[in-house]
């Protein structure tokens, strides 16, 4: 389980804070370190840091105003969202575009609400969970459930073949990828912005056919955050459903 917690002081803020990975040039984020507050990251030395910290200093380029119409629930919301609106950003989708989006999750979520914000409207939402379908169907999502509906066939004859434009991992599981590769159209791309905890076994034929692709994603730019912080200043954020509220003394 992730936290995201901030205290503001005197100012309404929302920090990018965590931990910086050596491996990502710093000019590919546009100087906003890696990480989130809360959660299992591990840097190059096996350390964890900030780790539902009360405090924690970051450098000021990492600091974002929040607007006066930001509840502060929403400012704890940026950072996993920004997560979320950077993978949406990497499909290079537009208004006219279709997407698919595996797991209803918090980041399966926010890349609905991502997308939604960029004009889609031609999105499906993929959840093997009754629970998780629902949260997101009451926000307005269109959903499929994998268990019982076949998803590439689907999207096949919406499509007339063609598949999406786009899909989306935040699900982790080999049923998730495989379904996501046959709902694809040529050459466009999955974008993988979840956890995998066990190895997966991938058909690269999938992708050799059609010209797809897989790129992965876990992090966020300062436009990203700016974004975020913008929609949701917006009203474009829901959360019923999905956030709950409780006192740090019973964590």
């Amino acid at each position: 389980m992730s936290f995201h917690r901030f205290h503001f002081l005197c100012r309404r803020w929302a920090a990018s804070v965590g931990l910086t990975l050596p491996f990502l040039s710093h000019d590919l984020l546009g100087g906003v370190t890696l990480g989130v507050v809360g959660s299992s990251m591990v840097s190059s030395a096996g350390r964890t840091e900030q780790m539902m910290a009360e405090y924690t200093v970051v450098p000021r380029n990492q600091v974002h105003h929040l607007p006066d119409g930001v509840p502060l629930e929403l400012g704890a919301l940026v950072e996993p969202m920004s997560v979320a609106y950077h993978a949406a950003t990497l499909a290079e989708v537009n208004d006219q575009s279709s997407a698919l989006v595996y797991g209803a999750g918090p980041i399966g979520i926010g890349i609905w609400f991502a997308l939604r914000g960029m004009g889609l409207t031609e999105i499906d939402v993929v959840e093997p969970t009754e629970t998780r379908r629902r949260s997101i169907e009451a926000l307005g999502a269109r959903t499929l459930d994998p268990t019982t509906q076949d998803v590439p066939g689907i999207i096949a004859e919406r499509s007339g073949g063609d598949g999406v434009d786009a899909a989306f991992d935040a699900a982790g599981v080999a049923p998730a990828i495989q379904s996501a590769l046959d709902s694809l159209g040529e050459r466009r791309a999955l974008i993988s912005v979840a956890i995998y905890e066990k190895p997966l076994v991938t058909p690269l034929i999938n992708l050799v056919l059609r010209e797809r692709r897989i790129q992965g994603t876990i992090c966020y730019t300062g436009d990203d955050y700016r974004a975020v912080i913008d929609l949701m200043a917006r009203g474009h954020y829901d959360t019923t459903g999905w956030v709950d509220t409780v006192p740090s003394r019973a964590l």
